[in-house]
């Protein structure tokens, strides 16, 4: 085995990349049984590697082995390669899934066309709905340079239907710009940018309707009596001149003639009253005798004086 000393650190990726370009000639040299057992492993340890370029030369020898299982091996030797290229094209990592479309590019003039259909063709369509952009952008330049002028596949249903889809991409100009003339493009950036505005408006209409209906349903929470005596309100209002003018004619018909005060027979029998008479002296006898009234003021409570105590 090699050692782990050149396959794990960082300094000597050079040694992996040396060894990556050698895979692909590794393959004919060994029979099936040989590839199967040791340089499947290697092969996808380099595709995990942390560089880059590592990744991308490692990927160039999966195509070979694949023919060579397909020709040479037993199927359950096909199957296990091809089960760990399927692990690439649904990895939760974007780095792998870009590394499948790599793959994909490198195989279609390796390997059989019915395998190729059948196995790789189907993930690597799903792909053209990727959320990432770059794995799209990486579909939309793998497409262009090996698929949409190879005599074999330009014309297939399923490489026309991506090349649609990712012509039409919503997001990213750079991933349709490779199936679009200069004009197109213009074009499309310019129905990119009404799209946007008319969203925009429909996010504001939505905002402004929200906040209208939050108001409305504030008001009915106030109650219906508010609305009750605000009605009742502007009836009195309008109704308030009638009433004011009946409320006077009803309050004048009920309000009695003036009468003479009960007390004027006996104010004009005083009058007439002479000073001298007896009546009159014992009256002011009588408001001369009357008690006054005295007014008791409340003592006041002396305060005690403490005692010091030395």
């Amino acid at each position: 085995g090699i050692n782990a000393e050149y396959m794990g650190s960082d300094t000597n990726w050079r040694f992996r990349l040396l060894l990556a370009t050698q895979l692909e000639t590794f393959v004919f040299l060994y029979p099936p049984q040989i590839i199967s057992e040791q340089l499947v492993p290697l092969a996808f340890q380099l595709c995990d590697d942390k560089m880059a370029d590592v990744r991308l030369e490692a990927v160039k020898s999966i195509g070979h082995i694949l023919a060579m299982l397909e020709k040479n091996g037993r199927k359950e030797q096909l199957d296990d390669v091809m089960e760990k290229v399927h692990m690439l094209s649904g990895n939760r990592t974007y780095t792998k899934r870009q590394l499948f479309i790599h793959l994909c590019g490198h195989c279609i003039d390796v390997t059989n066309d019915k395998l190729f259909e059948k196995h790789l063709l189907p993930p690597l369509a799903e792909l053209r709905n990727d959320p990432i952009s770059n794995v799209r952008l990486s579909l939309a330049r793998c497409l262009s340079k090996h698929f949409e002028k190879h005599d074999a596949w330009k014309d297939n249903a399923l490489i026309q239907e991506c090349i649609g889809t990712l012509r039409d991409d919503p997001e990213d100009v750079d991933v349709a710009r490779y199936f679009r003339t200069e004009k197109e493009v213009a074009q499309y950036l310019r129905d990119q940018a009404e799209k946007t505005r008319i969203q925009e408006l429909e996010e504001l209409n939505n905002i402004l309707k929200s906040d209208s209906d939050t108001d409305v349903t504030g008001d009915n929470d106030d109650g219906d009596d508010g609305s009750s005596s605000s009605s009742s309100e502007y009836h009195d209002i309008a109704a308030g001149p009638q009433k004011d003018a009946k409320a006077d004619k009803d309050k004048a018909d009920a309000t009695p003639a003036a009468e003479p005060p009960a007390d004027a027979d006996a104010t004009a029998a005083d009058d007439a009253t002479p000073p001298d008479s007896p009546e009159v002296a014992a009256k002011e006898k009588s408001k001369k005798n009357k008690p006054k009234s005295v007014r008791v003021k409340p003592k006041k409570k002396k305060k005690k004086k403490k005692k010091r105590t030395l």
